[in-house]
């Protein structure tokens, strides 16, 4: 790997392997900050619970998982199905605490 390369990000290619984890690191900062934002206003509207909890570790789990499959053997339809299973996790916590902020009003 010519470090030259990241000065400017020009004259050659990037290295796949770091390809592949710069890529996850630009992942890290997309769909988990909108679940940073459910954890805090779950916390604000004090509207915490163990089913919030729990569908929170089931998140991490799920990210921790797509984060191991993407920097190990790379597995695509694997990263998919990880991947999938966290956002639904996540709009499950988005429709949770909607639904909690309507009935506790």
């Amino acid at each position: 790997m010519d470090p030259r390369f990241y000065k400017t990000y020009q004259g050659g290619e990037e290295p796949e392997h770091m390809r592949v984890v710069t890529r996850h690191f630009i992942n890290l900062f997309e769909m988990p900050v909108v679940f940073y934002v459910t954890v805090i206003l779950t916390y604000i509207t004090q509207q915490v619970s163990g089913w919030m909890v729990g569908c929170a570790w089931v998140y991490v789990a799920m990210r921790y998982a797509h984060s191991y499959v993407h920097l190990t053997s790379n597995d695509v339809l694997m990263r998919f199905r990880l991947y999938v299973l966290s956002g639904l996790v996540l709009v499950v916590m988005w429709l949770s605490l909607l639904v909690r902020l309507l009935t506790t009003g």
